[in-house]
């Protein structure tokens, strides 16, 4: 997960771009906390997409208190097997993405009064 929205009741958000994944864990971490755990797709590599994830969880929560940056893109290759499209997207998700995510959410962060991020 990229992004996850800590509020003063300790609920929290998750977000990532595979669907079936972020149910199971939510549901998961939902049953193990007692508290919920909401989820909400995006694209890091879209600066709309993060956005609209900090309005979620302000919405949801009424604030934002930790950004933590984990999107990845892997390929499992050699370098030399490497095509530069793969590469560029790697480096869309893991920088661009990062920068993006944390573009996003620094109002949010800086309003909480001690925002993070990680």
């Amino acid at each position: 997960a990229s992004f996850i929205a800590v509020g003063d009741r300790l609920d929290s958000h998750v977000q990532s771009l595979r669907e079936g994944f972020l149910s199971r864990a939510s549901e998961a971490l939902t049953a193990d906390s007692g508290r919920p755990c909401l989820y909400k797709t995006c694209d890091v590599r879209d600066p709309d997409a993060c956005v609209d994830v900090v309005a979620y969880a302000l919405e949801k929560f009424g604030r934002v208190d930790i950004v933590i940056n984990g999107a990845a893109g892997n390929f499992l290759s050699n370098a030399s097997d490497l095509r530069p499209k793969g590469f560029r997207t790697v480096l869309e998700i893991d920088t661009i993405g990062t920068y993006n995510m944390s573009h996003a959410a620094y109002e949010a962060l800086k309003a909480s009064g001690n925002g993070s991020i990680i």
